[in-house]
């Protein structure tokens, strides 16, 4: 491994799976392997089909129903006044005013638009993991856009 001074053996014993895997998921999973088991199972999209948390699942669905109707003074109730939202790749927007107006420019952005969601977990200290589906049309377009995704 780079910048440690070891060097890697390949030996009869390690799989020939790992050994195919892109050096980006063997990173990943080594990070894995330190997670609480179910922690691990989440990550890996291992989500049953039922919900441990029927309130959180109901809280869930009535922000994913918030947004489908572009209602964004019911959805920002569902985040703290100092709420922190992250979106890989675009940006950290920090407080209801700049979620806010992530999410109207987000929203604004497509046609037609609608999120499912698909599961939710407690993971304790007041943190959650969905999985989601976005769908989107942008205007004048007859394709849609869509992208699942967990966070």
């Amino acid at each position: 491994m780079q910048g440690t001074g070891r060097q890697r053996r390949l030996t009869p014993t390690t799989p020939s799976s790992v050994l195919s895997r892109s050096p980006r998921t063997r990173a990943r999973d080594r990070a894995w392997r330190g997670q609480p088991i179910p922690l691990r199972g989440i990550l890996r999209g291992a989500m049953s089909q039922e919900s441990t948390t029927p309130d959180l699942e109901e809280r869930g669905q009535r922000l994913a129903d918030a947004m489908n109707a572009r209602d964004f003074d019911a959805a920002l109730s569902y985040f703290a006044p100092n709420a922190v939202f992250e979106s890989v790749g675009i940006g950290v927007f920090e407080g209801r005013a700049a979620i806010r107006a992530f999410l109207e420019d987000w929203n604004g952005a497509f046609e037609d638009y609608g999120l499912e969601l698909q599961g939710v977990r407690d993971l304790g200290n007041d943190v959650a993991f969905a999985v989601l589906i976005q769908r989107g049309r942008l205007p004048g377009s007859n394709g849609w856009l869509q992208v699942r995704y967990g966070g």
